[in-house]
């Protein structure tokens, strides 16, 4: 009898540690999701220059190259579903009839022209950070949609 209360005891205090270290598990990964993505959050639907561009660009490189994320023939990375980022910028051009249109630029385009070139024509500029997706997985940030200000 001694035995069997024991051996349920011990099943119970297994069960227990294994739901405890998984729960922690869970708590620690939102957590640092969460810090991770507050270093991007802060621009959302702020008005931002140029220069802070350049660092959320500088910030999503970062991330995919220490995440090891491989790129296509094109020199675009490929989304992982987990911790790949991607910058989308939608620019403002005039046509011949001096009307707005919006191209949208990837940052790896403004990466390989340069983001001194890109500072130096667009540093005073006006952004805004209207959008920011998540991975579903992991609940991180995995695009973030900045579009120019018309002046």
């Amino acid at each position: 009898m001694k035995k069997t209360v024991l051996y349920i005891l011990i099943a119970v205090f297994l069960i227990v540690l294994v739901l405890y270290v998984n729960i922690s598990n869970a708590i620690a990964k939102q957590r640092k999701a969460e810090s991770f993505n507050n270093q991007f959050e802060m621009y959302l639907n702020k008005e931002i220059s140029g220069t802070d561009i350049a660092t959320i660009i500088n910030r999503a490189i970062e991330n995919n190259e220490k995440n090891s994320i491989p790129k296509d023939e094109k020199g675009f990375y490929i989304n992982n579903e987990e911790t790949t980022i991607r910058v989308e910028l939608n620019m403002i051009s005039y046509n011949e009839e001096n009307e707005v249109i919006y191209n949208t630029y990837q940052m790896e385009a403004v990466n390989k022209l340069g983001i001194s070139s890109f500072l130096s024509n667009y540093n005073t500029a006006s952004f805004k950070c209207s959008n920011i997706e998540y991975h579903q997985k992991t609940g991180q940030v995995r695009k973030i949609v900045i579009e120019q200000i018309e002046d």
